[in-house]
């Protein structure tokens, strides 16, 4: 099977990247709009094969038009201060390979996988050059199906540098692992769960012309994370009787016959 799209969009600037009042974040850093932005026009197309109903191999492209990008700035009543601000990019290309590969090679044991590479070509002002840049994305899903109705799951999620004006976001990688128990002939669920095992946080790096910043960031919901819940399915017992309105003449026609 083999499937195609195409469809040019527009996206306006949201709210807080027009808004031009100055919002502090800390004693050296702070966030600031820029009103003059215009729309995006994106372009974005598409080809998928699709084989035995399971595989997929997509290939296309994204070919974006003022390209709304963060963009990091030397403050200039104080040096040592920098802030960020959003500017449109000339142009901006995103060229992607993309594979979905489910895998089941026992009975028990259920394998997806989805990887991504991106060629990223930007131009920031009509005057400059392109830069070019490649990305990777990855995640993944291994389940196992054992005795007792028990269910063990391992997922991983990973994206490789990424870069945006003259910052970059560092590769991150989250490994998660969760269990599930059914108890009570199906009526309770049991899951257990760890998120993010080795506690894994954003970090951003900006380059100015006198200095680069680092920027660490954490939080408590992106941090590593235990859950343990119990669920109750209600569904499980006698249905709730419902009335039915007869339409149609058919059915009135039915309904007179059998008298």
């Amino acid at each position: 099977m083999l499937v195609g799209q195409y469809a040019r969009n527009i996206e306006r600037p949201a709210f807080y990247t027009l808004n031009p009042n100055r919002l502090q974040t800390s004693d050296y850093s702070y966030n600031m709009g820029n009103p003059y932005l215009k729309p995006t026009h994106i372009n974005r197309f598409s080809a998928t094969v699709v084989y035995n109903y399971r595989y997929t191999l997509t290939v296309g492209g994204s070919l974006h038009s003022n390209l709304i990008r963060e963009f990091c700035k030397e403050d200039a009543a104080d040096p040592d201060v920098s802030f960020i601000t959003y500017e449109n990019h000339d142009v901006e290309n995103h060229w992607f390979v993309a594979a979905n590969i489910p895998v089941q090679p026992v009975s028990w044991c259920n394998l997806t996988a989805n990887f991504i590479g991106v060629r990223q070509d930007i131009r920031m002002t009509k005057e400059s050059d392109f830069a070019h840049h490649y990305l990777a994305f990855a995640n993944a899903n291994l389940s196992f199906i054992l005795p007792e109705s028990i269910t063990l799951e391992a997922q991983y999620n990973g994206a490789s540098r990424l870069y945006s004006g003259n910052s970059e976001v560092a590769s991150r990688h989250i490994f998660n692992l969760s269990a599930r128990k059914k108890l009570a002939n199906n009526r309770l669920l049991l899951t257990a769960s760890v998120n993010n095992i080795f506690n894994r946080y954003n970090n951003f790096a900006s380059h100015i012309e006198a200095y680069t910043t680092q920027s660490h960031f954490e939080s408590g919901h992106l941090g590593r994370i235990f859950k343990v819940s119990l669920t109750w399915n209600f569904n499980s017992g006698q249905k709730v009787k419902k009335r039915t309105v007869e339409r149609g003449s058919n059915s009135e026609i039915n309904r007179l016959n059998n008298k």
